[in-house]
């Protein structure tokens, strides 16, 4: 005697499903990368999006004491840029701060003399300015040639370790910035 073993009969939906299962599973990540490539369109945008001319005419008037480096930190509180380029002011601070350099910070609402003499001349946060062992203004813009600070070239660090490769104080960037209050 034979016997044959009967399957029970395939239903109709199952043979939908099957099909359908890896559409789904396609359009599910088709959706995730859509979203992921406009979340970093938006964060790039909001962030690097900003052209910033320093023009440091006005800044190179001001003279500071001879005998060793002056560097100033541009930093407002409220730049939401600001959270990237402190790590690399602490960074910077650390590595030469046994130099012959002397490091101060202004904020919008100082109002020492540096920052008055500066009021108007600085054009976004987060910047930097470095005067030389003369007195004279060497450097005046971004800390790096990157998006955000710290990525790229590091422009400031490159002139502390060189002072003589010459002034860059005139300079476009695009980057992270937020205008300076006035």
């Amino acid at each position: 005697m034979n016997t044959v073993a009967l399957s029970p009969p395939e239903s109709p939906l199952e043979s939908i499903r099957t099909p359908a299962r890896p559409l789904v599973g396609v359009a599910v990540l088709l959706v995730w990368v859509g979203l992921m490539c406009a979340l970093f369109w938006w964060f790039q945008y909001r962030f690097t999006s900003t052209w910033v001319t320093f023009d440091g005419t006005e800044v190179a008037e001001i003279q500071m004491e001879e005998g060793s480096r002056t560097v100033v930190h541009f930093v407002d509180q409220g730049c939401s840029c600001t959270k990237f380029s402190l790590p690399h002011i602490q960074d910077l601070e650390d590595q030469w701060q046994s130099s012959n350099v002397t490091f101060r910070t202004l904020t919008p609402d100082d109002s020492n003399t540096l920052s008055l003499r500066l009021s108007g001349k600085v054009p976004a946060s987060p910047a930097v300015a470095m005067w030389g062992i003369d007195g004279e203004l060497v450097y005046f813009g971004p800390y790096s040639s990157g998006s955000i600070c710290g990525e790229g070239e590091d422009l400031l660090s490159k002139l502390l370790v060189n002072e003589t490769e010459g002034q860059w104080t005139s300079q476009e960037s695009v980057g992270c910035f937020c205008p300076w209050p006035s």
